[in-house]
């Protein structure tokens, strides 16, 4: 990557991810993995699943902004299962693109 182009850390903002966010969002998962602008998939995120990342858990998903533009993101979710339990893949351990395994109440 070219570093000259990349932001520099003080024009970075970290916010909580709100649906304005979600096309940016696609776009950068798609730049991640390599996939070409437009690609829906069906075994890729649709705008529907971050949708659904940021009504199960609002407080866990974020994203990496410069001015508007998302640059970046994370997501995360709350689970009641072991770490000591046998490994799920990964689409078992989240339940769904949406995370419908997510979990705040048991935890």
């Amino acid at each position: 990557m070219n570093v000259h182009l990349m932001p520099s850390a003080k024009h970075v903002r970290v916010a909580n991810t709100r649906p304005e966010h979600i096309d940016g969002v696609c776009a950068v998962l798609r730049k991640a993995y390599g996939f070409p602008a437009g690609h829906e998939g069906s075994t890729f995120f649709r705008p529907r699943d971050i949708e659904q990342q940021i009504r199960r858990f609002p407080k866990g998903q974020f994203v990496a902004l410069v001015g508007n533009t998302v640059v970046g993101m994370a997501s995360t979710m709350l689970t009641d299962r072991s770490p000591y339990q046998k490994p799920l893949r990964w689409i078992d351990a989240i339940g769904d693109r949406g995370l419908r395994a997510h979990k705040p109440e048991e935890t």
